[in-house]
């Protein structure tokens, strides 16, 4: 019965509730919503080849799914990056799986990215300020993922007037405040509040005949005070939960999961050229399943994860372009894979892990037109009763050809000490995260990049870069396994691997005047391979996400005074499914337009889209099912996104 929350959701996301939109064939394809924002200048940012940086103000200017914006929808039409192709969340990078992102709110991790099983992200737009994606080389002062990290900033508040917005779609609500907090111009608060209403999805839920109820909300809280030393003071805290009901038969089942974390941070400019940044935070991921009927006895299920983070970062400018950065983190892993009570009986397993790590690096400048980092990262781990030890090294170099044109290059090395579980093969958010065992070992990571970029004095960019990873550690289950009953026991159910990703990535952006938006193409190849021949015959066979074309267009066109319009359209070719199944590909093109107006005290703004405007039959889930006890297996695909209208009112006050 413990296992019984992973058969209950899959039958709830399974084709028998769509039967009208349901499908088997030998491949299929699947795919997500993505969103696309403007940005300023991105290639560049800290002088890191392949980091992009966004500021959050602009997620709303182009289309959304159901009117509500997106920031991690965004970060998925990024060259480099690919959305889940099982219709939930998940950031998969430059070959990378889903758990090898470091996920960051000011400084804090965070183990969950989306609600409702991947359509909405988790984070309000009206609170975050900047975030920056580093898929290439990572800085020094990251560590903990194998493969890139997202680093998302929050707005401090207004520090003169009081700000506040309430907005309406046909999901959710939201209302968010900023301004002064006591003595004004030192300190300020940022405040913002979402929840999902019912008022669309009760009456769609009975006219289908849904044996669901959900529902999800996230706040969030940040109060910065500066000090007159020239010290600053931050304190946050934020909060996201999904609760979902499921009735068959006589039986209930109730899912209840999200993350709850806290972070405060010091930072402060020296004399002498040096800058401190001192943090601390607590992160804690919980899912819980319970079912109850009157033929059996009431079980429940459980499992999380807790990471309690303290850390020291440095700057000291040398001299004009010279700067070396250097610091200290201890990261604190608690791991409950197993929390079962069933008939009175409470089990739980606990298992913790620990990471230290020392890091420094120099930024060099050469002349007017070259500069260089080297660093390196060295980690000291241990879990399992065992110790590993990591160096990784972290080196960049850019220089400018002539005016406008300029080539960059680097090599990286990474390294992760935890690993997520699958056993389903469908990533649930109910997924396991476990330490590295003497079995699983840790992931490393090993990529080197080339690029070159472009900027013309009419604001048109082109960027074009280059990669190629190497991965060891990598885990996936071991074939026939779909439930792990003994978690300190692993390596029983779980292989460790190599995987190896390649690609070519390219992007022509206009960001300025009234018709702005960008055209980019990934061109990549990935594959794994495990020695022990406990998965896919121990052959190199396509990751789940080798998507060999991705396609992405955005167009912005303000045609002044109170319009603003925006498309998307994005083509992805199919992905692989066991790494058997060929999917085919996915297409989809979504639009918006938004009516603002002035008013007295503040302003309102209407918003209206369509979503996949052809109604094209994308699906959104795919199983493998078999054809027979001979029989090579096929693939059943269901697609619960058609063409969806929305609309949205925001006041801003």
């Amino acid at each position: 019965m413990k296992n019984f929350h992973l058969v209950t959701i899959i039958l709830f996301l399974s084709a028998e509730h769509f039967p009208a939109i349901s499908q088997t064939q030998r491949d299929t394809s699947l795919t997500i919503r993505e969103a696309v924002v403007s940005a300023k200048r991105t290639e560049r940012s800290e002088d890191v080849p392949g980091a992009v940086s966004l500021k959050g103000a602009f997620a709303g200017e182009l289309p959304s799914f159901l009117g509500e914006t997106d920031i991690i929808k965004t970060v998925q039409m990024l060259p480099g990056v690919l959305a889940g192709t099982d219709g939930l969340s998940g950031l998969y990078v430059r070959g990378g799986g889903a758990d090898e992102n470091l996920l960051l709110l000011d400084g804090a991790p965070v183990f969950t990215s989306g609600h409702v099983l991947g359509l909405f992200s988790i984070f309000p737009d009206e609170a975050v300020g900047e975030l920056t994606l580093y898929k290439g080389p990572v800085p020094e002062r990251f560590g903990g993922r194998a493969s890139s990290v997202l680093d998302i900033r929050t707005s401090e508040g207004d520090t003169s007037r009081l700000h506040a917005s309430i907005g309406a779609g046909l999901v959710s609500g939201k209302v968010h405040l900023d301004g002064p907090l006591l003595m004004k111009g030192r300190t300020t608060f940022s405040a913002s509040a979402r929840g999902m209403h019912t008022i669309l999805l009760e009456p769609v839920g009975k006219m289908f005949k849904l044996p669901a109820n959900y529902h999800f909300h996230d706040l969030h809280g940040k109060v910065t005070h500066r000090m007159q030393d020239g010290g600053k003071l931050e304190a946050g805290i934020f909060r996201c939960r999904d609760d979902l009901h499921y009735k068959e038969g006589d039986g209930r089942t109730g899912a209840l999961w999200g993350n709850d974390l806290g972070s405060l941070k010091w930072s402060r400019d020296w004399e002498g050229r040096l800058a401190s940044v001192l943090s601390a935070s607590v992160s804690d991921y919980r899912m819980a399943i319970s079912y109850e009927d009157p033929q059996l006895p009431a079980s429940r299920y459980g499992s999380g994860m807790r990471d309690m983070t303290a850390k020291a970062d440095f700057v000291h400018q040398r001299e004009e372009g010279n700067r070396m950065d250097f610091g200290a983190e201890l990261v604190l892993h608690r791991f409950v894979p197993e929390d079962d009570t069933e008939s009175g009986k409470d089990a739980r397993t606990v298992l913790k892990g620990r990471e230290t790590a020392l890091y420094a690096g120099n930024r060099f400048a050469f002349g007017n037109r070259s500069t260089a980092n080297a660093g390196a990262r060295l980690v000291l781990s241990g879990s399992d009763g065992k110790r590993w030890i990591s160096l990784e090294p972290r080196l960049s170099a850019s220089t400018s050809v002539s005016e406008g044109l300029s080539l960059d290059a680097s090599f990286s090395g990474t390294s992760q000490y935890l690993h997520q579980i699958s056993p389903s093969g469908i990533a649930l958010p109910f997924d396991l995260w476990l330490p590295v065992t003497r079995d699983t070992g840790p992931v490393k990571v090993w990529t080197g990049t080339l690029g070159a970029g472009y900027k013309d004095r009419h604001g048109l960019e082109f960027s074009l870069e280059g990669w190629l990873k190497r991965m060891d550690g990598v885990t996936a289950c071991r074939d026939g396994v779909l439930f792990i009953d003994d978690y300190r026991d692993v390596g029983r159910y779980v292989a460790s691997g190599k995987g190896r990703s390649k690609g070519l990535e390219a992007m022509l952006r206009k960001r300025e005047g009234r018709l702005s938006g960008w055209l980019a193409y990934t061109l990549s190849r990935t594959e794994r391979m495990f020695p022990d021949g406990s998965v896919h015959g121990g052959e190199w066979f396509p990751y789940r996400y080798d998507c060999r074309h991705n396609l992405s267009l955005a167009v912005s066109y303000k045609p002044g005074g109170k319009w603003d319009t925006g498309l998307t359209w994005n083509y992805t070719s199919g992905g692989v499914l066991d790494g058997t199944f060929r999917l085919p590909h996915v297409s989809r093109l979504d639009l918006s337009a938004s009516h603002h107006r002035r008013l007295r005290n503040g302003e309102r703004k209407w918003s209206a889209g369509v979503w996949n405007a052809f109604n094209r039959k994308n699906p959104d889930l795919a199983f493998i099912q078999s054809d027979g006890e001979e029989g090579p297996g096929s693939v059943k695909t269901v697609s619960i996104l058609p063409i969806l209208p929305s609309v949205s009112y925001t006041r801003l006050f």
